[in-house]
């Protein structure tokens, strides 16, 4: 395998506007179904969708970047209804110059008096990362610290690519801007670093 040198990653501002579905068709394959339209998979991270079975199982997960459902047993018919964000409804943020992602998993420890060892317990999983950006004015800033609405979060959808964008191997998830660090050196142009807060998972793709 091929060492990878460091690739770009893009960034999207959603602008909240979302698709309703009603009953859409999901394609089952043992306790997992994804839905059938690829281009209604990219879920409304603010308005979790319901996903129903006709056997009866339970959802235990939904995969926001994907559009799977994850059950507790093998599902028969699944459909799905909920909001899907197209495109055309993210708009770009500009091209990122460098990123970093953390991706982890909570746990605890569930040691007792007498072990040797220790015994962590897994708990959620997380993700995080951050970015620098060329600065062009405090717009964007604007758009991170103003919220109008907070129960619907100002999201954006990255990408970072691991390989040329033309393979289009890359993760890809939402995510909120909790903190931007304006620099300006005498030697450099100004960037801004970008702390990135993951909201709900985040998903690899190689096609």
């Amino acid at each position: 395998m091929a060492i990878k040198h460091g690739k770009i990653a893009l960034m999207y501002l959603w602008d909240k506007t979302a698709t309703t579905m009603t009953a859409e068709a999901c394609t089952v394959s043992g306790n997992q179904a994804q839905i059938t339209a690829v281009t209604k998979r990219r879920l409304n991270p603010n308005e979790p969708p319901v996903f129903t079975d006709s056997g009866g199982k339970t959802v235990i997960y939904i995969d926001y970047i994907n559009g799977i459902a994850y059950f507790t047993g093998n599902a028969t018919i699944v459909t799905c209804t909920g909001e899907y964000v197209l495109q055309a409804n993210l708009a770009n943020a500009g091209y990122l110059i460098d990123w970093s992602l953390n991706l982890g998993l909570a746990t605890a420890d569930g040691s007792s008096k007498g072990d040797a060892w220790d015994n962590p317990i897994a708990g959620r999983t997380n993700w995080n990362g951050s970015a620098n950006r060329h600065y062009q004015s405090n717009e964007f800033t604007l758009l991170v610290t103003y919220e109008t609405s907070p129960v619907e979060k100002r999201l954006f959808l990255l990408e970072f690519y691991t390989d040329a964008v033309a393979q289009l191997d890359r993760y890809v998830g939402w995510a909120l801007v909790s903190g931007v660090n304006p620099t300006s050196p005498l030697t450099d142009t100004m960037k801004e670093a970008i702390t990135i807060t993951g909201f709900q998972n985040i998903g690899y793709f190689t096609t």
